[in-house]
């Protein structure tokens, strides 16, 4: 498998790569051999799948508005476990489409991660920002394992809810026969629970054959076997054309003509990388994220209150998505791994009132839809202010002028 397009970092330098986390083996597959541990993911996540649509049934909110499947049928669910075997989160892939990342230890978050409608690379290695959070799910639990102590009162809650698969089936059943009203007292009694559900939808573009026709060609770097003999595009450049399609602008770009394969697209991540100074090798193409406001402002005519800055703040990001709908571009490096830029363009919360469970947040990771969906910040910490990277930087309030 061709090495993905990341980050190199010197301060903040990306260039691309694409590794299985060398700390997460992965075991069990199919539903023949599935053990009671993956049982009882599989329940977990139906159960959330089920609640989530009720309350989306019930509520005339635009932002409560989930409409994934309520019931799926598994495709594939497998084990990611630590060097010694002990398991730290299951992925299961649906049918119809989608995924569920579940915690296989109760001091973490239950839901992890999930899709309605994007697939998870089960069988692939892992790509660049996919493997930092998967990394740092499972050094979050083995973390959680090794200090001991009591369980945040905000994860058992949530661990509480959705095991209750009696009660959740219940009300999934008064939903259905009453047309999405439900007026017995919900799950936790005494109160209706709520939820925030807004994805942006920005395009799910990439880096290969499909978006480099424009690139340089690989001749001109000594390169050889790389996707239509070009350079790739680069995370940065995809992440600013994903976010330049979602606003249309400038008007002078032919947005109606964006697309797979087409050269509209194409120019676009070459004019994007030219922007920001891309930086090529064989490995994959680099940029500055802080480089990133300038060239938007400059080249392409955006506002200059665009900002860059060197630190990610969750509620910056949950402002600009859930009160100004605009997509963040953000960006990491970790030690001995590598970084990446990405857009996040959404943002979930389930609104409990006996508890606060901390948001997931939707990223698009730049290759070609893969792995897409709504992420929780932290395994571990339900204020949601951790983010995968030891380094972590973000560019806001991109909009028109």
């Amino acid at each position: 498998m061709k090495k993905f397009n990341w980050v190199l970092s010197a301060i903040f330098l990306f260039v691309a790569s694409c590794q299985q986390p060398d700390n997460v083996n992965s075991s069990g597959d199919l539903s023949a051999h599935r053990d009671e541990r993956q049982d009882n993911a599989i329940q977990i996540a139906k159960n959330f799948d089920l609640l989530s649509a009720v309350i989306s049934n019930r509520s005339e909110s635009s932002k409560n508005a989930r409409t994934g499947n309520k019931e799926r049928s598994v495709k594939r669910i497998r084990t990611f476990s630590d060097a010694q075997q002990n398991p730290l989160y299951q992925v299961i892939t649906y049918n119809e489409g989608g995924f569920i990342i579940v915690s296989a230890e109760k001091k973490a978050r239950p839901i992890l991660a999930f899709s309605d409608t994007n697939d998870f690379p089960i069988d692939q290695e892992f790509p660049a920002g996919v493997k930092e959070v998967m990394n740092s799910y499972g050094e979050s639990i083995q973390q959680l394992r090794l200090k001991g102590g009591d369980t945040d009162p905000n994860i058992s809650s949530e661990w509480e809810r959705l095991e209750n698969t009696v009660a959740i089936t219940k009300l999934a059943e008064q939903s259905k026969n009453s047309g999405g009203r439900v007026l017995d007292a919900p799950v936790d009694p005494g109160c209706q629970d709520s939820q925030i559900y807004v994805t942006l939808n920005t395009a799910s573009w990439g880096q290969t054959h499909k978006w480099n026709s424009y690139m340089p060609l690989q001749l001109m770097y000594g390169c050889t076997g790389l996707p239509n003999g070009r350079m790739y595009t680069g995370c940065v450049a995809t992440a600013m054309a994903e976010v330049m399609n979602y606003h249309k602008h400038p008007s002078v770009i032919h947005w109606n003509l964006m697309g797979p394969n087409s050269s509209e697209t194409a120019y676009l991540m070459r004019q994007a990388a030219n922007s920001v100074n891309m930086m090529y090798n064989c490995n994959g193409s680099g940029a500055y994220l802080s480089a990133v406001p300038a060239a938007l402002i400059g080249s392409f005519g955006y506002s200059p209150q665009t900002t860059w800055s060197n630190s990610f703040n969750a509620g910056t990001v949950e402002n600009e998505i859930l009160n100004f709908a605009r997509p963040v571009i953000l960006g990491g490096v970790k030690a001995n791994s590598g970084g990446h830029a990405w857009v996040c363009d959404g943002y979930y919360q389930y609104i409990s009132c006996t508890s606060s469970n901390g948001p997931l947040f939707h990223m698009n990771w730049g290759w070609d839809g893969n792995a897409n969906g709504f992420y929780a910040p932290s395994a571990a910490d339900p204020s949601n202010q951790g983010l995968y990277f030891t380094q972590l930087e973000m560019v806001t309030s991109i909009k028109k002028p």
